[in-house]
């Protein structure tokens, strides 16, 4: 069956995961057996319709037995699939199928029989047989009906022996004419049921109901040949696409046309379809999501936000404010709420935010989105589709169609690089606090934290003028009182912790001694 991944699987487990003694087993219980045992793939068919046929009540325990990988013995099905596979993988291990040691030497002539290896006799013991040959010189010697006896009953042994071998010999030559019907070797094909049809991507074969009914998987898709893709694989790579946000990106597997709305919902699944509709929406422009508690939904809001700054939401009515991204403050105007302390310490964070996401990403121009690279070269691709430079934001068609100057001038790929100006500088981080903020900051906004600064400044001026004469007093202080120590270890010069100076002879050099 289908899952709701687009994953084929039969009892829970797909075609790869699937044992075909198992499969054989599960198939004799309820006489579904087909024609051509050893073949998998039509095991896995026959699994398949059976799976169909039967209650949920019935089945879910044949996937836990599969799942949790039972024995053949506990299998729950019905007794009747209580015997060896066709393949004679397992046997049973009654005394007339138990193992016979082969002698590899027994071709040899003159009955050639290295230490080790008994006769066929000794074979028959290992078979439960017991062997009352005597061939000692006391034996020999007694009379001659014991002799007959012996000679006889040896020689029903050895014929049993033989027969015993024989039978092994068929059984082993059955096995391996079963498995290498198994073994698939290099040229052959798996014989593929007819009308069934071949992915090109997961080489697996499905009903013709499970490949698109055109080769062209897209509307625009201009490919006509006989290779065709699986509907769970068109699925997968739909998915694969909206895991990583992308809904312009998303492209056929046997070209480069992208997948539209029309054909996500023709291949995808309801949660695919979901999750691609949440992705425009969301990158609709102006849209404004809701804040209620439990509702995550969004909706465009017309007009302009400052004159109409309330959203109320279609499906919840919660109201929202659209200059701030925040609920609505009753009771207050934008230009009031701007002047709250809450949103000045906002716009300090957000500020800071950006300062620290500026230095490894970067704001899309085309879609205004914040775009941050973690490796590779400064060739990036948003999810939008527009490609640009990393380092100044130049379109990657303009650089490929005039060169290298179509880089700005600050950037280091520009032949003639200039230093980013203080301005430019100003530009970039105000439009990345901008995105953190989640739009430009207010005229009103702005002036209130001026003025709160100014506050700020003035009430710890003072403060800090005080803190700084505590500190000169204190060190002040200090010093006096080393001072006072060193005075009290005597002289001015060992005041200064100096040795005391050597007095100068005032005598000629001629009058000395």
């Amino acid at each position: 069956m289908l899952n709701a991944d687009g994953t084929s699987t039969a009892f829970g487990l797909s075609f790869r995961e699937h044992d075909n003694r198992k499969m054989q087993h599960i198939l004799r219980a309820y006489n579904r057996l087909p024609e051509n045992p050893n073949i998998r793939s039509t095991l896995y068919l026959a699994l398949t319709s059976l799976e169909n046929s039967l209650l949920d009540e019935d089945s879910q325990p044949i996937r836990d037995w599969l799942r949790d990988g039972g024995s053949l013995s506990d299998f729950p099905g019905p007794s009747a699939a209580q015997g060896p596979p066709i393949n004679g993988d397992e046997r049973s291990n009654t005394a007339e199928n138990a193992f016979v040691p082969q002698n590899p030497y027994a071709s040899y002539p003159g009955g050639f029989q290295p230490h080790g290896w008994g006769t066929a006799a000794g074979i028959g013991e290992a078979n439960g047989t017991e062997d009352q040959e005597d061939n000692s010189d006391d034996s020999i010697d007694d009379n001659e009906e014991d002799e007959e006896q012996d000679a006889s009953q040896g020689q029903d042994e050895d014929n049993s022996d033989e027969q015993d071998e024989s039978e092994e010999g068929e059984d082993d030559e059955a096995t391996d004419e079963s498995d290498s019907s198994d073994y698939i070797g290099p040229g052959q094909s798996i014989e593929i049921p007819e009308g069934y049809k071949e992915c090109c991507i997961c080489c697996e074969q499905f009903a013709p109901d499970n490949f698109p009914e055109s080769t062209k998987i897209t509307a625009t898709c201009n490919h006509d040949h006989e290779e065709v893709v699986c509907i769970p694989c068109i699925r997968k790579t739909i998915q694969t696409g909206l895991d990583n946000g992308e809904t312009r990106r998303i492209y056929c597997v046997l070209c480069p046309e992208f997948f539209k709305l029309e054909d996500v919902k023709k291949y995808g699944t309801v949660a695919i379809i979901s999750r691609y509709e949440y992705l425009v929406l969301m990158a609709t422009p102006g849209l404004i999501m809701c804040l209620g508690p439990n509702c995550g939904s969004g909706q465009a809001h017309p007009g302009n936000h400052k004159e109409n700054p309330v959203m109320i939401c279609d499906s919840c009515g919660f109201k929202t404010c659209t200059v701030h991204k925040l609920p609505w403050h009753e009771g207050f105007s934008c230009e009031e709420f701007d002047c709250d302390e809450s949103q000045i310490e906002r716009l300090e964070a957000d500020e800071a935010t950006a300062k620290l996401l500026s230095l490894n990403s970067k704001v899309c121009p085309a879609c205004n989105q914040g775009v941050t690279k973690t490796d590779g070269c400064d060739h990036l691709q948003c999810r939008c589709g527009q490609q640009w430079c990393f380092e100044c934001l130049a379109s990657w068609e303009n650089i490929m169609r005039i060169g290298e100057t179509a880089h700005a001038r600050h950037c280091s790929y520009h032949p003639d690089k200039v230093r980013l100006r203080a301005d430019q500088r100003d530009a970039s981080a105000r439009n990345m606090a901008e995105l953190v903020h989640g739009g430009p900051v207010s005229e009103a906004l702005a002036q209130a934290r001026l003025q709160h600064n100014a506050k700020r400044r003035e009430k710890l001026r003072p403060l800090a003028l005080e803190a700084a004469e505590k500190r000169a007093q204190a060190m002040k202080e200090e010093a006096d009182a080393k001072a006072k120590e060193k005075a009290n270890a005597g002289g001015s010069g060992r005041n200064m912790g100096l040795a005391p100076r050597k007095k100068p002879k005032l005598i000629a050099p001629w009058e000395e001694k």
